[in-house]
């Protein structure tokens, strides 16, 4: 609900980094709905809180915004999931095949192996990691019912998920390669 301001908090639903505006909505209830412009609002911290400022609109105790945002998903072992339970492997499967991407761009940047009698095809670990991604990929769009387009033959969603990435070093403080083949630095 509007409180005839022009500044809100997002809530905490929004994480920093993360999280992305995707629509907001004003005044809710049009038909067709009134999608604002992007240039109409901004996200900005504002050293307490993350907000959203509206330039050329001012909702008032009568009008509702809607705001369309993403959001990480958690599955903790203890606690309220954001996942609904028959989603969990779906979800994890999603997870992993990003995992598996990024393994495959990482894998380009090694060596081959110098030593021939390496029992490895260090060359085929980007494909195999990519082939491992799309099996994971398919399995989660199966589960979600958009195998091959969504249900109907229409197109599916041009919505991406939101995604988040951390670094990972590669080398341990001894100079060995954590997950790929490497030599021992001296």
């Amino acid at each position: 609900m509007g409180d005839g301001t022009q500044v809100y908090a997002l809530g905490a639903l929004y994480v920093p980094g993360l999280s992305i505006v995707l629509d907001v909505e004003y005044p809710l209830g049009d038909n067709p709905p009134t999608m604002l412009e992007k240039n109409d609002w901004r996200v900005y911290d504002d050293g307490d809180a993350w907000r959203i400022m509206f330039h050329r609109h001012t909702p008032s105790s009568t009008n509702t915004v809607r705001i369309e945002l993403t959001t990480p998903h958690s599955i903790p072992d203890a606690g309220e999931a954001t996942v609904l339970a028959n989603d969990v492997y779906a979800f994890a499967a999603l997870s992993a095949a990003v995992c598996m991407l990024e393994l495959a761009a990482r894998s380009l940047e090694g060596d081959d192996s110098t030593i021939n009698a390496d029992a490895v095809d260090w060359a085929q670990q980007p494909a195999e990691y990519r082939r491992l991604a799309e099996v994971l990929t398919d399995e989660y769009l199966d589960h979600v019912g958009a195998k091959g387009g969504a249900p109907g033959g229409q197109a599916m969603s041009s919505q991406r998920a939101a995604v988040g990435f951390r670094d990972l070093d590669r080398k341990m403080s001894t100079g060995v390669e954590r997950l790929f083949h490497g030599s021992v630095s001296t």
